[in-house]
């Protein structure tokens, strides 16, 4: 029976696809969150009383909790769509004794139903995206034609308003957490293997296996399978890879993987990998099992295929009689079993 430290060793070694995911996720709400916090330091009190002409003359900063008076005319300035979609709107907000305006984001898509009037809003002001400034500088040349200066730096979204700095503190706080312990899953072995006794009454194929067969461990590329097993050159690790037993002639047993690469659903790679052993370049075999949330029976075997240093992998079953069958088909073939030491890979 496994170690209680092993298993959980397997167990967290296992959560390796998702802690990537986590991470992932971590980081772009860290940087979400560290935004939210920052606003929130920035704006202790509520909205700052400012003109538009202090804004167009950047006398105001990004992140700030404003309140700013105006004329508002709600005819769509600029606006975004998805997908044929309205996304996002913007308007402008006049200052018509200075002579500036100001372009607002709106909290609403829907502007039918308002009426131009002289407004107060507060909002927090926010760096202009690069394309919409693009459009903005366009049309202040031509509006400062006519008198006006047109703020092209910041943008104020409207009604938006800076979160609590406790909630934003937490937030960074438990994201930080959540990607470092994710970060740490990483450093955990993939594949944790335990020696015991094989599983009795094996008969071993006589065909190749290919129903439950996971490898992790070292392949080399092969040039062609048919009608003669031609090695490439090069060497990929897999870890828990769909495999096939292929039993050959002269007491060797073959791991085949046939590797298709697929992104968004188009082929991109079509390779084949295989490792064949025999009694001669195998150092030693053990029976065991990959222990984790779920165990599965396997065999060790350490090679000296690739250099001179040993090298291991890790084949394992969906069933013990799998298994059972394998140690025999190895048995058969002259292959000696042992068992040793816990191993992790």
């Amino acid at each position: 029976m496994a170690e209680p430290s092993l298993r959980w060793k397997g167990r967290i070694g296992s959560l390796k696809p998702l802690a990537v995911l986590v991470i992932i996720a971590a980081a772009l709400g860290l940087v979400a969150s560290v935004e939210s916090l920052t606003t929130a330091r920035a704006n202790p009190t509520g909205p700052q009383p400012v003109s538009i002409r202090e804004i167009a003359e950047r006398l105001v900063d990004s992140r700030q909790y404003v309140v700013v008076a105006g004329f508002a005319e709600y005819e769509w300035a600029y606006s975004y769509e998805e997908n044929g979609r309205t996304t996002v709107v913007y308007y402008y907000l006049y200052d018509e004794d200075e002579g500036y305006i100001l372009v607002v984001e709106a909290d609403a898509t829907n502007l039918e139903s308002r009426v131009d009037a002289d407004v107060a809003l507060s909002g927090i002001t926010w760096t202009m995206p690069g394309d919409l400034r693009a459009l903005v500088e366009e049309d202040a040349e031509e509006l400062a034609d006519y008198g006006w200066v047109l703020a092209s730096t910041l943008v104020l979204k409207e009604g938006e308003a800076p979160g609590s700095e406790t909630a934003a503190l937490a937030w960074t706080i438990g994201l930080g957490v959540a990607g470092l312990l994710s970060v740490c899953v990483l450093f955990f072995p993939a594949v944790v293997f335990t020696p015991g006794a094989a599983h009795a009454g094996g008969t071993g194929p006589q065909v190749e296996k290919t129903i439950g067969v996971q490898a992790s461990g070292r392949l080399q590329r092969l040039k062609s399978l048919q009608p003669a097993i031609e090695v490439g050159r090069g060497w990929r690790k897999f870890t828990k890879a769909v495999a096939n037993v292929v039993p050959l002639q002269n007491r060797r047993v073959m791991l085949y993987i046939h590797h298709i690469y697929r992104y968004s659903g188009i082929k991109v790679s079509d390779t084949q990998w295989a490792l064949v052993f025999d009694p001669m370049n195998v150092v030693s075999v053990e029976p065991g099992k990959v222990v984790g949330f779920k165990d599965r029976w396997a065999v060790r075997f350490v090679h000296r295929q690739r250099r001179e240093k040993p090298e291991e992998l890790i084949v394992s079953f969906a069933s013990p009689e799998d298994q059972g069958d394998f140690v025999a088909l190895l048995r058969a073939a002259g292959f000696v079993l042992g068992t040793g030491l816990n191993h992790i890979v």
